[in-house]
Parts: structure tokens; sequence; C-alpha cells
């Protein structure tokens, strides 16, 4: 397979290294100069990452608030400074079981939308620095709560101590304070000892690839227009097909139809992406412009 300049991957990645390792290795692998990701996952976190190359890098902001799903195993008896397995313990509970009605209890709470405390060492910035930075230095980062939704927490095992969930979840939850939260509730304490994401937006891991499939060619890329698949079209007039490439100004009656609501709406050439339009309920600007002959994106 080659890679097209202008590219989406699905990549699986490995469990052991971090995000920028993992890109990094893919992006000399294919030899590309740039490349994008949506949505980092934890060194000891595997799954599911969007990557972006080339041009294809400018339409990254259309995938970074997907909704994603994770599968966690997250371990009863022990709290962590890291909340996950390479943590040092800093609670502990030597019960010899733990009960899943009270878990499942408790479980309840996490429905819908959530305040929820990022971890300590996370890359969450505060006055310039990361989380995980200032935490090193032994001092305790003042993070503050944020909004997130939880759409659903199914049990797919429990085998105590560990218990096992399937996460759907907004942008911007961490699967590792939601463990950390529910092992205090219960006063179990409780850590994340493994974390698999399987799906953002409609994109899934089971049309993922990892690295040595890519490094054996043995892959498939998506194109630009898949990444603005479920942003709403506007179809222009014929006579004004070549206004977007132009980078000239779209007005409502050069359309075969007008828009119902305001936000991102894009214009197709045939079966290319020209152009990605804003509109504020009454007039059209350009938020992107994709100029099908020369192959670029123009912000």
């Amino acid at each position: 397979m080659e890679l097209q300049d202008s590219s989406l991957l699905l990549i699986n990645k490995e469990r052991g290294i971090t995000s920028f390792q993992e890109i990094n290795r893919i992006k000399k692998e294919l030899g590309v100069s740039k490349t994008g990701h949506a949505g980092t996952l934890d060194k000891d976190a595997e799954g599911l990452l969007l990557v972006c190359t080339g041009k294809a890098t400018k339409l990254l902001k259309f995938l970074v608030g997907l909704d994603k799903t994770y599968i966690a195993q997250i371990h009863f008896g022990i709290q962590t400074t890291t909340d996950d397995a390479e943590g040092e313990i800093c609670a502990e509970n030597k019960a010899p079981c733990f009960s899943l009605d009270i878990i499942k209890q408790h479980l309840k709470k996490y429905h819908d939308k959530i305040l929820q405390r990022p971890p300590n060492y996370s890359a969450v910035h505060i006055n310039g620095k990361r989380a995980y930075q200032i935490a090193k230095n032994g001092e305790n980062p003042a993070i503050k709560e944020r909004e997130v939704t939880i759409h659903s927490i199914k049990i797919m095992d429990f085998t105590s101590p560990i218990l096992t969930l399937e996460i759907s979840c907004s942008s911007g939850t961490y699967i590792r304070s939601l463990a950390r939260d529910l092992g205090i509730d219960t006063g179990y304490f409780a850590h994340i000892c493994a974390l698999k994401r399987t799906k953002i937006g409609n994109f899934s891991l089971e049309n993922a690839f990892s690295f040595e499939e890519i490094k054996n060619k043995n892959f498939k890329t998506y194109s630009p227009e898949t990444i603005v698949s479920n942003i709403p079209t506007l179809k222009l007039k014929e006579e004004s097909m070549h206004y977007p490439c132009n980078g000239r100004p779209i007005f409502l009656n050069m359309l075969k139809s007008s828009p119902k609501n305001s936000g991102y709406y894009k214009l197709m050439n045939e079966d290319k992406l020209a152009a990605i339009l804003i509109y504020n309920g009454n007039t059209l600007q350009y938020d992107l412009v994709y100029n099908t002959e020369n192959a670029e994106i123009q912000s």
C-alpha cells in the first residue's frame, strides 16, 4: 500500500510506548514529513489513534472532539499516585473480596454529565506547565474539575479484584479518574490496570493497523473526504463551481439549496472536497479552501 500525500490512518497503538513514539516511528517508516493525531493515549494504554498526514492535518479539528469508547480493567484494593499501574501505592484496602453489588450501586453515579478531576499525572496545562511536570517535582497540581459526559457503562466481567468495563464517553474524559473516583466512593480504592480505546466517533479499532502491518505495507488509508463525512454538504450551482478553487466569496443565491442550521458545511466538487464553510445564520464564510487542481488545503 502506497501512502497518499493527504490521508487518514487508523493506528492500533501498542501498549508500553507513548503516542508520540508510536506516531514518530510510523512517520519514519512511511517517510512522511507532516503528521498530526487526534486524541493522545497514555503510555500504558493501547488501541485506536487517528493520524492525519500531509495536508489532511488541516482537518484534524474535525476529529478531536469526537466521542470515544474504551475497554477498561479496574484493579480494586490499590490506589496509586498516577491512577494506573505505573504509580506508587498511596491508599490500600486489603479486603479478601470486593462486592460487585456495592460497585454497581456506585457506578450509577457515573452517567450523563459529571464533574471530573483529571489525574495529577496528566497533560493538563496549569499556568504554562503540564500537571505531570508539577507532580514529578513533588507538588500537588491545582487541577480544576471539568464537566464530561458518560454515555454508557457496561460491565463485561468481574473476577475480583479486576472489573472490566466498556465505557462510551465524551472527548476529554479520563478513565483513570473514573477508576480512582469509583475506588474512593466504594472505599475499596482502585486504579486502571489495562486500557484499550476501541472507537473514536464512527472509526473503529477493528479497521486499524499495527506498526508491524504498516511496516509490511499491509494497511489501508482513508481520504480527506472521510474525515469530514459527518459534515452536511452544500451544492453549488453549475456556474459557481469554480469559486472555491479561486477563494472567491460564496453567497446563498449560488447554492442549489440553503443551509438549515448554523455550523460547518462542506462543498464537494464531484466526489472531492472543495471547501469547508461556516454558516452563521445569515452568511457563509470559508473555514478551509481545498484546491482540487493543486491538491492543497489553504487556511
